[in-house]
């Protein structure tokens, strides 16, 4: 382990690497050891097992800070260090400046299940740091200092080890150390399964979501690193506030859409907090994120809380525009503190937050979905801008690649429709019966994702099919995500494939139409269509 990771020993105050004989007794490390080999198996997010090693810094903070203090001024803060390093199997370091673990709760700690003294705090369960290292990995390394102990602790698990020879007993070494010198490393080695790419910014992006509001109030400082590059202070970023009138009072008071939230459910439960509108949409990042003890529990990063009843379909303004904040009091959640148990509550909290949410004089809801038109559009001036740009830009492409692309030398044929599209893996086709003239239709709308479907943006099949019903046309629409004009057009967030997806259906209906009402060589729109997406409209 010292070859992967920095020990930190001016921090923790390990002056000297020689062992003393160990000042705490064997660990027993049971109930049934067996049950670390299921840890790996769990339901974990790699951010929510990050966040586990993070909680113990803060709940070892805040239960020393009046100690903390008299160490290291009323000023100082806990700084806690993320590194991921993938290389050789990859590791995980976790390392902090708090309290450290004293000698009489190293037990508690390596033990499974053993729940702290207080579990008022963030680490209540007492399986945080045990179940999110087995995820990880296969060893866990924990060096702590405790302030005002004369001595630095360390010990390495294996749990492969552990399981198969079934110990019960673990014994850390002890090493000594200034007295005022604290803090605790945590190191998980031997990844499963390391995190690669986005994997890596998203966990970085959910752990400044995830302890938002402890990096609000200054007295924390999270750091993040991956591999070699720069470490990162993680800080809480700011969601601009919609500022405007009333959508139905366009030339009415401009205000500013947020409004405090706060009810009771009875039984102990409350919810408070704030729900606002977003000067810009995001249908990635609007959206609920819910809290407990100042640490965020569901909703984190892009993956907020959005129920139905208040935020509607995917594709709709409210879904883009609200986003909000609410502490949860008296709720229980799962053991890897990653989502609420709701049980029979949920219900009753979106029916009283939908209430809250649109009453008078700020109805949030209702001017989330207003803003569709007018008000949530960009000044004038922004307006002629865009404009000039996509006009000029189209014009000159088409100037630029047309002359080249031969397209309209394509010779005319006459050809009906196949029977079937090329086989292929859909994502998540929808189908819908209707009758259409007197006749019946089956379409079904997909959007396939197959390096294979790249020549064409979008296919049309149709065949007739007999049932007891009688007969109906089965007709199939396809547009190719892997072409290119998509992979130019669909946006970062695949925030307009609804657009491109009825865009083309529109399209292929026009089509087959058009054949069903005599129209010859119908198809010769969408051969041609297809062709100058590809050779001239997929251009920069």
């Amino acid at each position: 382990m010292d070859q992967l990771t920095p020990k930190s020993d001016e921090r923790i105050g390990a002056e000297s690497q020689t062992a003393l004989t160990t000042d705490v007794e064997s660990i027993d490390i049971r109930p049934e050891v067996s049950v670390l080999g299921v840890f790996r198996h769990l339901n974990y997010r790699p951010w929510f097992a990050a966040a586990e090693f993070v909680d113990n810094a803060i709940q070892s903070f805040q239960d020393h800070q009046h100690e903390l203090s008299r160490v290291d001024g009323h000023n100082g803060k806990l700084l806690v260090k993320v590194k991921i390093d993938t290389s050789d199997g990859g590791f995980i370091q976790v390392s902090d400046n708090a309290a450290g673990i004293y000698r009489d709760e190293w037990a508690r700690a390596l033990r499974p299940a053993e729940p702290p003294p207080n579990v008022s705090g963030l680490a209540e369960f007492g399986m945080g740091m045990k179940t999110a290292a087995a995820w990880f990995g296969r060893r866990l390394t924990v060096r702590s200092k405790a302030l005002g102990e004369s001595v630095r602790r360390e010990i390495t698990l294996d749990f492969n080890e552990i399981v198969e020879k079934r110990l019960e007993t673990v014994q850390p070494e002890t090493f000594p150390a200034p007295l005022e010198a604290h803090g605790t490393d945590v190191i998980v080695s031997g990844l499963h399964s390391p995190p690669y790419g986005k994997t890596i910014s998203k966990i970085r992006q959910h752990l400044a979501s995830i302890y938002r509001m402890f990096l609000r109030d200054g007295s924390f400082e999270l750091v993040f690193q991956h591999g070699t590059n720069p470490e990162q202070k993680l800080v809480d970023e700011e969601v601009e506030i919609f500022r405007g009138p009333r959508f139905d009072a366009p030339e009415g008071e401009h205000k500013r859409w947020s409004k405090p939230i706060d009810f009771d459910l009875g039984g102990g439960l409350r919810a408070h907090g704030f729900l606002a509108i977003r000067a810009v949409g995001s249908t990635a990042n609007a959206g609920l994120a819910l809290f407990r003890r100042k640490r965020l529990i569901e909703g984190s990063g892009d993956e907020t809380y959005r129920p139905r009843a208040i935020f509607g379909a995917s594709n709709s303004y409210e879904y883009q525009r609200l986003f909000g904040e609410l502490t949860l009091e008296g709720f229980e959640i799962s053991h890897t503190k990653d989502g609420f148990r709701w049980e029979e509550h949920e219900e009753p909290f979106v029916d009283l937050l939908r209430e809250y949410a649109d009453d008078e004089p700020l109805p949030l809801i209702r001017q989330a979905r207003g803003l569709r038109t007018g008000a949530r559009r960009s000044p004038e001036t922004r307006l002629s801008d865009e404009a000039k740009s996509a006009s000029e830009g189209t014009a000159s492409v088409l100037g630029r690649e047309f002359s080249n692309s031969r397209v309209g030398e394509l010779v005319p044929t006459e050809s009906p429709l196949p029977d079937d599209l090329s086989p292929g893996t859909e994502l998540f086709p929808a189908t819908i019966d209707l009758a259409y003239r007197s006749r019946r239709w089956r379409v079904t709308v997909e959007v396939s994702n197959e390096p294979s479907h790249l020549q064409d943006w979008f296919e049309i099949a149709e065949h007739m099919e007999s049932g007891d019903s009688g007969q109906h046309d089965v007709i199939r629409l396809r547009m190719s995500l892997r072409h290119p004009f998509s992979e130019r057009y669909v946006g970062i967030g695949y925030e307009n494939l609804e657009l491109l997806t009825r865009f083309a259906a529109g399209l292929a209906i026009a089509e087959i139409t058009a054949r069903q009402a005599g129209a010859r060589q119908a198809g010769e729109v969408r051969r041609r269509f297809n062709d100058l997406l590809g050779k001239v409209f997929s251009k920069p």
